[in-house]
């Protein structure tokens, strides 16, 4: 995968993190998709696709963070 700014050779310098959220009903959650997708966030494979990159972290992927339920 090539980043726009390593083709242009110019250097990222992160000011502020910002986190990423996702709002669901339960419903929506316990879908098969969804599902999917949380258990493929949580694996290595995925995490060092984006790990080189630079500037992003994988703390609390997939962590359910908060339910009213």
């Amino acid at each position: 995968m090539v980043v726009v700014s390593q083709i242009m050779d110019l250097h990222f310098i992160p000011i502020i993190r910002e986190n990423i959220d996702m709002v669901m009903g339960q419903s929506t959650f316990f879908s098969k998709g969804i599902q999917t997708l949380m258990q493929v966030s949580i694996t290595p494979c995925f995490r060092e696709r984006f790990e080189h990159l630079g500037g992003y972290g994988f703390e609390d992927s997939g962590k359910i963070l908060y339910s009213n339920s």
